[in-house]
Parts: structure tokens; C-alpha cells; sequence
């Protein structure tokens, strides 16, 4: 039996994976990626300090967190990781 619990967990896990998607196709997705590219920082020895300009720059910045696009070697130091965001383009 299908109950309304079990409906709106798989609404939840759709919307997230939508959201997801989003976050890394936007326009401030793409201006972040662009940013740390232009910094070249591609590996956690090279990682920079990030700031985000907006609430929905930060939205993003988070969700390309936790998509592992970027991560965060040490508080406050960031870098793309290439390889997760081919991946995550992929899916």
C-alpha cells in the first residue's frame, strides 16, 4: 500500500535531485565554476577564500558544495574539484 508518507519522500528525494540539477546549470553556477577556474584553483593546494555576492549566489555555492563540485580542504578554502563536476554534468 502506498501511503501518503511514502508519496511525499519520493516527491522530497525528486525536488532535491531537481534542485541539484538547477544549481549546477544556473547562471550563478556557472559564474562561480568560471570563478575558480579563473583562479586556478583546481586542487586543495591552490584553494581561495569564496564570498558570495547574493543569497542566491550563496544558495548555489552551497549546493555545489554539497554536490562535491567544490570543496573545502580547510575552513574558508575552497577549490573545484574537475573531476566531480564532469560527473555531476553527466548525471
Amino acid at each position: 500500500m502506498v501511503t501518503l508518507q511514502h508519496i511525499s519522500r519520493f516527491i522530497v528525494q525528486r525536488l532535491g535531485l531537481a534542485a541539484s540539477l538547477v544549481a549546477r546549470s544556473s547562471l550563478p553556477a556557472q559564474q562561480i565554476i568560471r570563478a575558480f577556474e579563473n583562479a586556478r584553483a583546481v586542487t586543495s593546494a591552490r584553494a581561495v577564500s569564496f564570498h558570495p555576492s547574493s543569497r542566491i549566489e550563496e544558495a548555489t555555492f552551497k549546493r555545489l558544495i554539497a554536490d562535491g563540485v567544490i570543496r573545502q580542504p580547510s575552513p574558508g578554502r575552497y577549490y573545484l574539484d574537475r573531476r566531480s563536476l564532469r560527473a555531476n554534468r553527466l548525471t
